[in-house]
């Protein structure tokens, strides 16, 4: 039985019954069609269950750090088949919200402050995590950058920022993975709920992005239960929770919303459920602890090294910290999730030097202060508070609690050979930084972050991040810092001005840039070109990297584009490589920067920029290697014909030179009755705007027939072949 016969077999109260959850977290279940319910998880690191019997994966705050897509594929492809073992069809992720604000409380949860690198890198997660047949829903839709006022507070922000900024990612991967479902958040966007925003959910989502797969509430999410139905939602989360079935079938009954919509929408929920009945046939992929684990290490930012790192097994070492005993491995809320899987940091670099002395409280005795120069390194863990970095509420400010700061300046008065190793969801402040001689950010790492930051502390593994949000030097300096928290309106008055977009066009000096970050290995990048490969705006970046030194890492190389105009964004990542190279290996690297991701929304239509721009080769938005300058032109849609201008021929270096060698004789025999003539018609006014006034076919006529159809059709051919 298809699907449409399915849906022809059911009451109208049954159909409706559809609409809505069967439980918390299950869906269509109608055992009389063959319906046994599509089972859900959170999402996005791991799988909820009772006895914690599954692996927490590294946040996404972590994954975006590798810049590496095949991290994020490997990730999502061992939590598929993770969800497969524990029967979950549909994984609630990934979230994919932009860092607006360094204080959200879900920050750790999404990806980036760039959408690109957000869209590419979730794009890698979905389609690792559908290798076992999981289904996925991208949430939150749209503008879910805070919690605080979630329920009630009015995202303001203008059309060409939204699709920009905040949709881009969604765009990313519908375009790129054909997800399955995706979830309307609770806020409310320029005054309309997600749940009933028609132009976000039909107009964007369906009609623009081309959509077809489930679009679901957050959980309660619904305001207004008949408009949500109406203007693009399939399914309401968890459980008919307004009495949706009733109030729909008055809708229905009254004509205010169409059986033919609530078909539709069948359609695409049955769509669901058979995909999540229908499972591939293929190996399961396990979980494999080792390459997770290197993974997680290799995805550590090293922000400042001193000389410091990597430790030597010989070292005397002092550990000091709850985060070494106790790590914090995730953020908190929905995504938060069970797991016997923990390495410890204490455990592990106990493992590489078994002398390592440990001091877990941060307010350290009168005679361990007087014992810390004799250690050759003190590692400092610095870890944010559970009461930090969670769903449901934000962050009160961008510090490590005061005990830990005091901490580290007690110690910095008696030995600076500090390592500080981070453990938080999103961009904190790190003016500490300068008492300190190395700095290891490892976000929230999962089970294995433990033995990964072993691994990194002893150069096992070369860290190789790079940031994907920027560390301000200061909260202040924030662009969204007087429109963030508020419980009403939002006002996203910096537009697209958003983390490194705002410092690089407006000269803010950062503590730590977006892409920025250090490695133990020494990687040089040479003979770097940049060209254009068409005339349609396509480029071609090529270079050569080496790796000069005695550990195997990776390097990302960032492509930005430059804008030299006061109104535009000056720079803005527009693709990136992410090369791994072998100790003292050297490889040639080609990327093609297509037309496609230089383009923008002005005005709900996505265009090509026009004038003067960069194309920049960088390390991060504030180290560019190599920026070379081009214009870009606007691709002309129309062909030239016998009525085309002059002006527009002459004016146009790639056609000017064609043109007056077919014409400039009948031009100087209009002119000045000599088609011989050394005078210049340009330098004089009249006559240089009256030919580049006149169309082609004129000089036919004025030529004194030295120039016929025939010729005119010539070059007419002539120049459109060189389009």
């Amino acid at each position: 039985m298809n699907i449409g016969q399915k849906i022809k077999k059911l009451t109208l109260e049954e159909k409706l019954t559809l609409l809505t959850g069967f439980n918390g977290m299950s869906a269509l279940r109608l055992p009389e069609i063959g319906l046994n319910g599509v089972q859900m998880a959170d999402g996005p690191n791991g799988v909820k269950t009772e006895n914690g019997d599954s692996v927490c994966f590294p946040n996404a705050c972590l994954m975006a750090s590798s810049w590496d897509k095949d991290t994020c594929f490997e990730i999502g492809k061992m939590l598929g088949w993770e969800c497969e073992r524990l029967g979950i069809d549909l994984l609630l992720a990934p979230a994919v919200n932009i860092k607006r604000n360094p204080l959200a409380g879900r920050n750790f949860e999404y990806y980036s402050e760039d959408p690109y690198l957000t869209g590419v890198l979730a794009s890698e997660y979905v389609k690792g995590v559908q290798d076992s047949g999981t289904s996925v829903c991208l949430k939150h839709y749209a503008c879910n950058n805070q919690e605080t006022g979630r329920w009630v507070q009015n995202s303001v922000v203008d059309d060409d920022t939204l699709r920009n900024i905040y949709l881009k990612a969604f765009e990313i991967i519908i375009g790129s993975c054909n997800a399955e479902s995706v979830m309307s958040s609770y806020n409310r966007i320029n005054g309309e709920y997600g749940t009933s925003n028609a132009y976000l959910q039909k107009k964007i989502l369906r009609d623009e992005f081309g959509f077809d797969g489930v679009i679901m509430s957050d959980w309660c999410a619904i305001g207004d239960t008949v408009k949500a139905f109406c203007n693009g939602l399939d399914l309401e989360m968890p459980s008919n929770v307004y009495n949706t079935v009733l109030l729909l079938k008055r809708a229905v009954e009254c004509g205010e919303l169409a059986e033919s919509e609530i078909d539709s929408k069948l359609e695409r929920l049955l769509s669901l459920a058979e995909h999540a009945a229908a499972k591939p046939e293929k190996e399961p992929y396990p979980v494999n602890a080792d390459k997770l684990r290197k993974m997680t290490g290799e995805a550590f930012v090293l922000l400042k090294n001193d000389g410091a790192l990597p430790c030597k097994t010989t070292d005397k070492l002092l550990v000091v910290g709850l985060g070494a005993r106790n790590p914090r491995i995730q953020g908190g809320g929905c995504a938060q999730m069970k797991t016997n899987t923990v390495l410890f940091p204490l455990e592990e670099i106990k493992k590489f030097a078994p002398q390592t002395e440990y001091i877990e409280s941060y307010e350290l005795s009168a005679d361990e202060l007087n014992s810390i120069g004799s250690y050759d390194k003190i590692i400092v863990f610095l870890t944010l508070p559970e009461s930090c970095d969670s769903e449901a509420y934000d962050r009160a400010d961008m510090f490590f609690p005061r005990e830990q700061l005091d901490c580290i300046a007690e110690i910095a008065e008696r030995n600076k050979n500090i390592i500080a190793v981070l453990q938080n969801g999103s961009a904190v402040d790190v003016s500490f930084d300068g008492k300190v001689n190395a700095l290891l950010e490892t976000y929230y790492g999962g089970s294995y972050s433990g033995g990964a930051v072993a691994d990194v502390l002893f150069g096992a593994i070369s860290p190789c991040g790079k940031l994907a949000e920027t560390f301000p030097k200061s909260y202040k300096d924030v662009p969204s810092n007087q429109n963030f928290g508020s419980m009403t309106d939002v006002i996203y008055a910096e537009r697209e001005f958003v983390g490194y977009r705002y410092y690089t066009s407006f000269g803010v000096k950062t503590a730590y840039p977006f892409g920025y970050g250090l490695s133990y290995c020494n990687f040089d990048i040479s003979n770097v070109l940049i060209e254009r490969i068409s005339e349609e705006n396509d480029f071609g970046v090529s270079f050569d990297i080496s790796n000069n030194s005695d550990i195997n890492g990776k390097e990302t190389v960032q492509f930005y584009l430059k804008s030299y105009s006061d109104f535009m964004l000056k720079m803005q990542l527009v693709d990136f490589v992410t090369v791994r190279l072998e100790k003292r290996e050297k490889k040639h690297v080609s990327v093609k920067l297509g037309k496609e991701l230089f383009t923008r929304y002005t005005g709900g239509n996505k265009i090509m920029p026009q004038g003067r721009f960069g194309i920049c080769v960088a390390r991060s938005c504030e180290d560019v290697l190599l920026c070379e300058d081009f214009e870009f032109r606007k691709k002309e849609s129309k062909k030239f014909n016998k009525h085309t201008l002059l002006g527009d021929l002459l004016g146009d270096g790639r056609y000017r030179k064609v043109t007056l060698e077919a014409l400039l004789p009948s031009i100087k025999f209009w002119a000045f009755g000599n088609e011989n003539s050394d005078k210049d018609f340009e330098s004089d006014l009249f006559l240089k705007n009256s030919v580049y006034g006149m169309p082609m076919r004129a000089f036919a006529y004025f030529s004194n027939g030295k120039f016929n159809d025939e010729n005119l059709k010539e070059l007419v051919d002539t120049l459109n072949g060189m389009r």
